[in-house]
């Protein structure tokens, strides 16, 4: 008899796009942003990220974390 058939294994699994696991975070858009989203080739998860990353505030926020 097998005791450890199955099961989470280390190691398993897909590995994150960008080396974090991303968090879960509910937004409320306007039914415009959320079409323009839809829309989009990439993923609305891709497209808010990458938008709010090339931001000068978001640039200078992580800098002052990094030190």
């Amino acid at each position: 008899m097998v005791l450890n058939h199955g099961g989470k294994r280390d190691g398993a699994g897909r590995k994150p796009a960008r080396g974090v696991r991303k968090g879960t975070l509910a937004l409320r858009v306007t039914p415009e942003i959320k079409q323009f989203l839809a829309e989009q080739e990439d993923s609305a998860s891709n497209v808010v990220e990458d938008s709010i990353r090339r931001t000068r505030a978001f640039r200078e926020w992580s800098k002052s974390r990094s030190g």
